[in-house]
């Protein structure tokens, strides 16, 4: 997860929406809590659910070998592919439509 200063968060975020299907980014902190996203939709149930999932994540990671740390997690289905950047302060997701040409 790349980190960058408060000034310049706006113009990242909107070069990667920017990028092919994608649909959202939302940015939040370690603790699960909403920072910055790049929808006006409600997004707790995506802070909520995502948080939980990637301390799920990084617990399956730890029984495998402990010493380990998750940094990225991909997810797909049929409609969306979802990309979970995880970091000690910050979480990334990026919801896309992988099937955009």
């Amino acid at each position: 997860l790349v980190i960058v200063f408060d000034s310049d968060v706006d113009e990242y975020l909107k070069a990667i929406t920017q990028c092919k299907g994608v649909d959202k980014i939302i940015i939040m902190s370690g603790d699960g809590f909403p920072i910055k996203s790049s929808t006006t939709e409600d997004i707790s149930n995506y802070t909520y659910t995502f948080w939980h999932l990637s301390k799920k994540v990084q617990q399956l990671i730890k029984t495998i070998e402990y010493a380990d740390e998750v940094r990225l997690v991909r997810l797909r289905s049929k409609k969306n592919e979802i990309l979970m950047a995880i970091d000690n302060q910050y979480i990334m997701l990026i919801i896309q439509n992988p099937k955009v040409e």
